[in-house]
């Protein structure tokens, strides 16, 4: 993926939207959906190399 940009982040949905502290909270079903679209994500970079 650095070889298309410097650098990434994906959000995933936090209960009442607090992050980064002790009260955050996230979902199995969120990360369940975040881990997919990064793999859609890596699979369209990689088919994209093989053009």
């Amino acid at each position: 993926m650095s070889a298309v940009v410097p650098v990434a982040m994906l959000f995933v949905r936090c209960a009442g939207g607090i992050s980064h502290q002790p009260a955050e909270s996230v979902t199995a079903d969120d990360v369940a959906v975040a881990i997919d679209v990064l793999d859609h994500f890596l699979a369209s970079l990689a088919h994209e190399g093989r053009s």
